[in-house]
């Protein structure tokens, strides 16, 4: 094969690449009712769109729960802005005071999902104590602290995750999927 033709089939497969990109479903943060009127607001105000998984039934990468102390509700939201993503974890009552966590480019969050297609593959969800000790205790890595409160598990779908914990004002890398 002539190095034309093997640069040409690279721009190809370059370009399909940044079309998936682009084609990747992202929700309006007015989508989700479930959020509170100044977390939607807080939201829009940065610009942010949710990233959907590319098999998703239902609008998904928004999540609640006790993320950064025991008995207050927070919220964490895969924000995408130029097609880069965060997780956004927005305290309840003053989002503005949100934590920007797991900053990555969108395009590396795609892998290819079967007949020739490509799709967004990256997830958040809420996770407790057993999760993070199972997860430690099967392969390692950092000693969790101790569990009172949840965690958020940041996937790239059939990959692996990390674990995000927040412990004595500031935010912990845990063992995730492996």
């Amino acid at each position: 094969m002539s190095f034309l033709l093997i640069f040409l089939l690279s721009l190809v497969q370059i370009d399909q690449w940044e079309k998936s990109n682009r084609d990747v479903v992202r929700v309006a943060p007015s989508s989700f009712t479930q959020l509170p009127k100044n977390v939607m607001q807080e939201l829009e105000r940065r610009n942010c769109t949710v990233p959907q998984k590319w098999n998703s039934e239902q609008p998904g990468n928004v999540i609640s729960g006790e993320f950064l102390k025991k008995g207050q509700k927070d919220w964490a939201v895969l924000c995408s802005v130029r097609l880069k993503s965060s997780i956004l974890v927005l305290p309840t009552g003053s989002p503005q005071n949100a934590f920007k966590l797991a900053e990555e480019e969108d395009l590396n969050m795609l892998q290819g999902v079967g007949d020739g297609k490509i799709g967004y593959s990256r997830s958040i969800t809420p996770v407790g104590e057993a999760f993070i000790q199972e997860h430690y205790k099967a392969n390692g890595g950092t000693v969790p602290p101790s569990i009172d409160h949840l965690g958020i598990n940041d996937a790239f779908e059939e990959k692996g995750s990390t674990v995000l914990y927040f412990y004595e004002n500031k935010w912990l890398s845990l063992t995730g999927s492996d």
